[in-house]
């Protein structure tokens, strides 16, 4: 197995009386893809906050690299190598496309920090690489769905991360942006950067996924290969149903 680079130890968040992660341990290994499932209310959005500095722990330890980052601020975890994205993008809607992404460079890529051109080059990259350089003059309030969550996209690999959180970039796609989404986020790992995905749609989770961790109620109930996964009777219950299951059963 190799390093691990996010770490979280008994991580837990409460907001009032109401506990959204409960004593929750992960780990992510670099270079792999980990998905994070479970249903609405899970606590899967309330964990990448806590990992990227959004909010504050109630208890535990979360651990980049072996130090410890729960107490930073978002930008600090930023710069050292940690993205995300959001589940409902917001781009800077009266920029040009170039720019939104050039904004991202110039605030988290240590390489491109003190200089606009470089920026500008870092983020023309970016947009090549999510396909959208044809697009660059665009104002981002012009574009579509799919391109906004392409330009999220863009924005936060031009901070130049070593891992990508990436909450339910595919929410609202239809199957061709699905499948263009899954080959993208290959094509990130493919270049080095560690991802750990939220997603509802199991067919990018199979598809993606080398492990996958299952909360319900903030708290962890299942964590393994995908196959082992979507087979456990406390997941089945509480997430995928026996719908799920027998669909599955058909396909194999």
């Amino acid at each position: 197995m190799s390093e691990v680079l996010l770490e979280g130890r008994s991580v837990s968040k409460r907001f009032g009386g109401l506990t959204a992660v409960s004593a929750v341990n992960f780990a992510v290994h670099k270079g792999e893809i980990l998905g994070l499932i479970g249903p609405n209310g899970a606590g899967k959005t309330t964990l990448l906050n806590c990992i990227t500095g959004f909010d504050s722990l109630s208890n535990g330890e979360i651990l980049f690299r072996g130090t410890r980052i729960e107490s930073l601020k978002p930008h600090v975890i930023t710069r050292m190598g940690i993205a995300r994205t959001f589940q409902i993008v917001q781009p800077f809607p009266n920029l040009t496309v170039l720019d939104n992404v050039t904004m991202g460079a110039l605030f988290g890529s240590p390489k491109a920090q003190s200089e606009v051109k470089l920026a500008h080059s870092v983020a023309e990259e970016k947009l090549e690489m999510v396909g959208l350089i044809d697009k660059a003059d665009n104002l981002a309030s012009q574009l579509t769905l799919a391109e906004r969550k392409r330009l999220e996209f863009a924005k936060s690999l031009a901070t130049d991360p070593e891992i990508l959180l990436l909450d339910e970039v595919n929410a609202g796609l239809n199957q061709t942006e699905v499948q263009n989404a899954i080959s993208l986020i290959q094509k990130v790992r493919d270049q080095g950067v560690t991802v750990l995905i939220i997603e509802h749609l199991m067919k990018v989770i199979m598809d993606l996924s080398d492990r996958v961790i299952v909360l319900h109620h903030g708290e962890k109930i299942a964590e393994g290969v995908p196959r082992e996964v979507t087979s456990d009777e406390r997941v089945i219950k509480a997430y995928l149903g026996e719908k799920y299951v027998a669909m599955m059963e058909k396909l194999n």
